[in-house]
């Protein structure tokens, strides 16, 4: 649907998923806020693809910084709400802090699901405690690559997203997912799902950095 503010102010960010000549490096800016209805979403704006040159002086990751540092002030983002996954590569950290600024944020997709709350009104009952209570991404989720790509999922079940373009829902529907220990979700690898599918989904992954970052600076899924 279309978005409608209710004229309060909004946040913007940017998500960006580094690629260095060879999968696309794809970002996308979004902002979120009070809608009309009362209600806070997410409203997307088109996806961003950041050209590299392999033959170009520069490096790949000092393209990106480049090319983002550039971007921002069109877009009316500060460094502070950049959020990238750099993959492997922690030269990207080193090249945006210095050519965008230290303000910007890495994300480490391939690390532990956190202890945050899954949303705000999912409970469990803690055995532990005898008491009910929210339910962790840890307990729901079993790496934070798969909860970053579920809180997308939550954040479109509640009805919180406006104008998301159609080749990221396309890329969101490429992944699968099993269940593993505990009864908690597990998307397949990325390199599973690119060499299933014949392509990857960067800009799903642009998005997934995006939302975290969204949570991050106070946007909650309801």
């Amino acid at each position: 649907e279309k978005c409608i503010w209710s004229g309060s102010e909004t946040t913007k960010v940017l998500g960006i998923d580094a690629g260095y000549g060879g999968d696309p490096c794809e970002c996308i800016p979004i902002e979120f806020g009070e809608e009309v209805t009362g209600q806070t979403v997410v409203k997307f704006n088109p996806v961003i693809t950041i050209p590299i040159m392999i033959s170009a002086n520069d490096t790949a990751e000092d393209q990106i910084a480049i090319f983002v540092k550039n971007l921002l002030p069109q877009l009316g983002i500060p460094p502070s709400n950049v959020f990238f996954e750099a993959g492997m590569r922690a030269s990207l950290a080193i090249s945006m802090a210095r050519i965008v600024g230290n303000e910007v944020n890495a994300v480490n997709a391939g690390g532990a699901a956190t202890d945050r709350p899954v949303c705000n009104d999912m409970f469990i009952f803690d055995e532990r405690t005898k008491t009910r209570r929210v339910k962790k991404c840890s307990e729901h989720y079993s790496k934070f690559i798969t909860e970053t790509w579920f809180q997308v999922r939550q954040a479109v079940e509640s009805y919180q997203v406006r104008e998301i373009p159609e080749d990221v829902v396309n890329e969101f529907g490429m992944r699968e997912w099993h269940w593993t220990n505990g009864n908690r979700y597990e998307l397949e690898t990325k390199a599973e799902c690119k060499e299933r599918m014949g392509s990857s989904p960067n800009k799903a992954d642009a998005v997934a950095v995006m939302l975290e970052g969204a949570q991050r600076l106070g946007f909650i899924i309801e």
